[in-house]
């Protein structure tokens, strides 16, 4: 007796999925897993190769995918074929355009990985079914489902049940507890060896690089067609856009002070606009423990405090606290030395005064000079003052 894994969606799977090459349309979702085209195509050479059976029913109607050796030049290869079941007609048989070779480096948990993620895509569900003959007939409660207008896909395998079960090592885990969500990247609060896209692995991080935080992005990545990231910096850019806007301060608080061995600590907290929660968060984590980069983005939007020294040198502290406008600083100066700042205007009051008397003095000795009668070169008096001539 032989268990396999079946794959339910609404609607009718349309065959040109399987027939042709660069179609993809996932209308139940807006932000599809699988964009390729591929995936099933993939999946289905990869059961072959590994002589795996594998059975559509589209709307009620039978499929079977069946292989056939043929040469091409010198060598052999397994053609692939779909054959449509027909009561009281032999199959109709179409040729599929590729051969076992496709995805020739892919292994079976990624065969598994492509119809699960369609199945996602499509709003879809995956189970196990546990009783099938070998003749191809399934348990008795099969005939019972509904079939009208929906798709199902039966791959015949042990090996390939227990891909199913281990779909936690492919799949964002069950059971994470989310603790922020946003419409780019959901955040949990749990540590990681992988980061996901859209629910499915796409980045493995070194042991050394383990993550404190999961993370999902949900934006659009770029993949390599074998569903992977294909840049990490983009992967690291876009999370760290997502904390430094965060609005979670447990979340932002974890992120910030993890470990030097930790992914986030290869994260630059200064890509994005720092939300003022991010902000009010980092201000109150002590420096030593707190992420270069995050320390960095907190000193350019919120330069530190100015305090007021004990040392009585009162105006070396608020000179740049009025050039910059700080007036909060200001105040908080003003307040702690208001003695010395009210005795350091009396004293230059006083100054003020004596210099203006002095200045008084000088401007009028001058003028009683200016107008002081001169004698003239000759040791005469001006006119007027008692003139001989």
């Amino acid at each position: 007796m032989t268990r396999s894994v079946v794959f339910k969606t609404p609607g009718k799977l349309d065959l040109r999925s399987i027939m042709t090459f660069g179609l993809n349309a996932k209308p139940n979702t807006g932000h599809p897993i699988g964009f390729f085209g591929t995936g099933l195509k993939y999946a289905i050479a990869v059961l072959c190769r590994e002589k795996i059976p594998v059975t559509f029913y589209i709307d009620g109607q039978k499929w079977s995918v069946t292989t056939q050796e043929s040469q091409f030049r010198d060598k052999t290869v397994t053609e692939v074929f779909l054959e449509r079941h027909r009561k009281l007609l032999p199959p109709s048989v179409r040729k599929l355009p590729f051969t076992t070779e496709l995805g020739k480096t892919w292994q079976l948990w990624q065969a598994f990985r492509e119809l699960e993620t369609n199945t996602r895509d499509e709003n879809g569900e995956t189970f196990v079914l546990e009783y099938f003959t070998s003749h191809g007939s399934p348990d008795p409660g099969w005939e019972s489902r509904d079939f009208k207008n929906h798709t199902y896909i039966v791959v015949e395998s042990e090996a390939f049940v227990q891909e199913y079960y281990d779909r936690a090592k492919t799949f964002l885990p069950e059971g994470l507890t989310l603790r922020e969500g946003t419409k780019d990247i959901q955040i949990f609060d749990r540590p990681s060896q992988h980061i996901y896209y859209r629910g499915i692995r796409v980045l493995d991080l070194d042991e050394r690089e383990r993550s404190s935080l999961t993370y999902n992005i949900l934006r659009s990545i770029e993949l390599t067609e074998d569903r992977t990231a294909k840049s990490k910096w983009d992967v690291q850019y876009y999370i760290s856009q997502a904390i430094s806007e965060h609005e979670e301060p447990e979340i932002i608080r974890k992120a910030v002070t993890s470990k030097e061995d930790t992914f986030e600590r290869g994260l630059n907290y200064s890509w994005g606009t720092p939300s003022t929660t991010f902000l009010d968060t980092v201000a109150k984590i002590p420096e030593k423990e707190l992420d270069p980069t995050a320390k960095t983005i907190l000193n350019q939007y919120r330069p530190a405090k100015v305090k007021a020294s004990d040392s009585g040198d009162w105006y070396t502290d608020i000179i740049p606290a009025i050039a910059n406008g700080r007036w909060n600083d200001v105040i908080e100066i003003l307040d702690k030395h208001r003695n010395e700042v009210i005795n350091a205007f009396k004293d230059a009051q006083i100054k003020y005064q004596e210099e203006r008397i002095n200045n008084a003095s000088t401007e009028e000795a001058d003028q009683e000079t200016t107008h002081e009668p001169d004698e003239n070169v000759y040791g005469h008096k001006a006119a007027g003052d008692d003139c001989p001539f």
